[in-house]
């Protein structure tokens, strides 16, 4: 009897192990895909909507949604106009005409951790490229080294809310490294058509 009683509690174990494994696997996919700090924490690729714009030029954004590659943020992005193959990495927006110039078409620009499009990333989805400015929030602050212009014109700046020295990228449709001296210091970007 003692081991029959052993054997059933061992299954409910057994049972309960692959519930929890099953709850783990359906629920932390749709949690990784947002992340409220402003950007993946673990190497994904995020875009950002621009829903508003205050006063002062901030641009509000909705919550950041997060990809495991760049192929699928920028197919999300581009509401599946861009379709690339799921190893695609990010530096394809600066080699490929075509995909640059569709990026450009939705994006203001597209943040890099890495030099040459490398690493992880955060698109910034808007229309406007009168200078409104988005704060790199969390993991984004101080950590972008290359950006995709989808405006002519970015201005890094080294603190929030467009405040500090700056780091200056022009030539819309086209990637650009931050210079060494700048590297990592961005924590607000600015977005001109000039």
């Amino acid at each position: 009897m003692h081991m029959r009683r052993r054997a059933v509690v061992r299954r409910a174990l057994i049972l309960s192990l692959l519930t929890l494994a099953t709850v783990v696997v359906v629920v932390s996919p749709a949690n990784a895909r947002r992340d409220g700090t402003g950007g993946s924490t673990s190497g994904g690729h995020c875009v950002a909507q621009v829903v508003d714009q205050r006063s002062d030029g901030e641009l509000v954004t909705g919550e950041p949604m997060c990809f495991g590659t760049f192929a699928e943020a920028m197919s999300f992005a581009s509401a599946g106009d861009v379709e690339l193959a799921l190893d695609t990495p990010g530096s394809a927006v600066f080699t490929d005409e075509l995909v640059g110039t569709l990026a450009a078409s939705f994006t203001l620009g597209i943040h890099f951790d890495g030099a040459n499009g490398t690493g992880s990333s955060i698109g910034i989805l808007g229309t406007s490229c009168s200078g409104g400015y988005w704060n790199a929030l969390g993991f984004w602050a101080n950590r972008i080294s290359s950006s995709f212009n989808g405006c002519y014109h970015l201005r890094h700046y080294d603190n929030p809310s467009r405040v500090g020295s700056y780091y200056n990228t022009y030539g819309g449709g086209q990637v650009d490294n931050i210079a060494s001296w700048f590297d990592n210091r961005t924590e607000s970007v600015a977005y001109y058509a000039w």
